[in-house]
């Protein structure tokens, strides 16, 4: 059986603290903007000139607090340039000629390469410092990217109107409603600026601009007896509000297969077989907050190395027989969501169907002979499996360095009971140089499997561009579901762990990684039923590398 996701996982009402999760999540991150904002100055970008709020007077400022390392930023700083301050310069101002301004506001102190790649990359174009964030905490801003639109267009005090706030870039039509309907204070001194009757009064096209990425990855899990080598090619286009994702993979399984001691048929023998498969996703999005997904994929070869090693048992025991058939696995996937930006930058949810179709390599028996049936025929397993796997996905910012991400997931496989899993992720910013990124999960399957996991990465930037990263996990489960009226191929409790140690480069445009971990998998000896298959759930220490580069154009 395939999965959309391996780790295992239970039912909310088994787990009420999940519930408590899923709602903190759902609770927007606020704060306590100010209805006035008082003036202020601060250093341009890189420069010895400091600027003043109230240079702005008798227009409009939309002010955008980001930081090289939060990942939002990027996205809201090229929106806010393309379709907020290019639109309204091109249109002369607001509907009431009233200059619109956007001024960023850097609040990252250290690593100015990094930023200066920022500003590049976004194109933004007037920047300034706020490097202990002391006017990102006047206006109440908790996390980034922070958004802030000002009046000035009364001109002279010293406190000026907040117009508009919001973690992340928020609706753009909220945004530009609040702009759209500040006033000159003298009306009949601005007539000759208002558009004609009927006349766009903003170019609502977004950038023309596209963006693509080119991915090459590489993965080896290697061991004494069997050997998985992955490749895969990745390309990603992203242009307006449309992203496109199209990938090939191919894998080589190879095993040295050894029958079990007391298996008088079973020979040892190398075997090796090849995996191919497709896939392609579509992002579109509908309007600022909301967004759906769809994608597919097709395969054809054995998914995984369990599933070689079984069915070369059975080819063994029962090819000679007449109603055997040789196995062809192949099968396809599709998927569908919808996604809601509650906060745009700071938060979303997302629900997710997958729908799978697997012709996987089955099972054979051969029954015991009776009075009623002395030469009973070779009798096989399901061949056809249908999985049906709902998903909730969320994702929220706690703090400025800080982001959660949740998934609620049930799966149902024909044959079998419901699976309910859940899957959780934290990621901290522990400080300009190092991240952690912890996650965990819990899956339960009746009548009997429970499994975990948890896992830490720690990664630091040694010098530019350059991040060394250390890494753990474990995972454990009580055994696979005996569920076959045949032999039984269920796994028994398993235990497993890796340790690892990575190296990545960021580039402007080629970026790479290298990361390597030992990994200890241990086995609880198999029950009766499984006896044949002791070879294939024994302890084995295997050694996983992988590597990848990407190319962005």
């Amino acid at each position: 059986m395939k999965t959309p996701w391996p780790d295992r996982v239970p039912f909310f009402s088994r787990t009420p603290s999940l519930l408590m999760v899923l709602m903190m999540c759902l609770c927007k991150v606020s704060a306590a903007v100010p209805d006035q904002v008082s003036d202020f100055e601060l250093p341009v970008w890189n420069s010895d000139t400091r600027h003043r709020l109230s240079s702005f007077n008798g227009g409009i400022v939309v002010i955008d607090f980001f930081a090289y390392w939060c990942a939002p930023c990027k996205s809201a700083s090229i929106d806010l340039r393309t379709r907020i301050e290019e639109p309204y310069s091109a249109s002369g101002g607001n509907p009431a000629g009233v200059p619109v301004h956007v001024v960023s506001i850097n609040i990252e102190a250290d690593q100015p390469e990094e930023t200066q790649r920022f500003i590049r990359e976004t194109g933004i174009k007037r920047v300034w410092s706020d490097p202990d964030g002391a006017v990102l905490k006047n206006l109440g801003g908790e996390a980034l990217p922070f958004i802030v639109v000002v009046d000035l267009s009364q001109g002279g005090g010293d406190r000026y109107p907040v117009l508009y706030s919001s973690l992340g870039l928020g609706r753009l039509s909220d945004l530009k409603a609040a702009i759209d309907k500040v006033r000159p204070p003298s009306p009949s001194q601005k007539s000759e600026s208002l558009p004609h009757p009927g006349a766009p009064t903003l170019l609502e096209t977004a950038s023309s601009r596209s963006e693509s990425l080119a991915e090459l990855g590489f993965e080896g899990f290697v061991s004494s007896d069997i050997d998985v080598f992955d490749t895969a090619a990745r390309y990603a286009w992203k242009k307006s509000r449309t992203e496109l994702s199209a990938g090939l993979n191919w894998r080589s399984i190879a095993i040295e297969y050894a029958p079990d001691a007391l298996d008088i048929l079973g020979t040892a023998e190398h075997r090796s077989e090849d995996y191919y498969s497709g896939q392609f996703s579509l992002r579109q999005r509908v309007s600022t907050d909301l967004s759906f997904t769809v994608g597919g994929g097709a395969y054809e070869g054995y998914t995984d190395y369990r599933s070689l090693w079984l069915d070369h048992y059975y080819r063994q025991q029962f090819s000679s027989l007449p109603e055997y058939q040789y196995a062809d696995p192949r099968g396809f996937q599709a998927s569908g969501g919808l996604r809601w930006d509650y906060i745009p930058g700071g938060g979303f949810i997302e629900a997710v169907m997958y729908y799978g179709n697997d012709a996987i390599a089955r099972g054979w028996d051969l029954p015991s002979p009776t009075v009623a049936n002395p030469v009973p025929a070779l009798e096989s397993g399901r061949q056809i499996l249908h999985t049906y796997a709902p998903a909730i996905r969320l994702e929220n910012v706690l703090s400025p360095r800080v982001r959660l991400q949740n998934e609620f997931q049930i799966t149902v496989t024909s044959g079998r009971e419901p699976r309910y899993a859940y899957r959780g992720g934290l990621n901290i910013a522990l400080s300009e140089r190092w991240t952690l990124r912890l996650s965990g999960g819990y899956a339960n399957e009746d009548p009997k499997l429970v499994a975990s996991f948890a896992s830490a990465l720690f990664e630091c930037e040694v010098t530019r561009g350059w991040f060394l990263s250390f890494s753990g996990r474990g995972y454990q489960d009580t055994g696979e579901i005996e569920n076959s009226r045949l032999i039984s191929t269920s796994a028994p409790a398993l235990h497993t762990f890796q340790g690892g140690l990575g190296i990545r480069h960021e580039g402007e445009r080629l970026s790479f990684r290298v990361h390597y971990a030992p990994h200890f998998a241990q086995y609880d000896p198999p029950g009766i039923g499984s006896q044949p298959f002791s070879n294939l759930y024994r302890n084995r220490t295997w050694g996983l590398l992988q590597a990848a580069m990407s190319y962005k154009f």
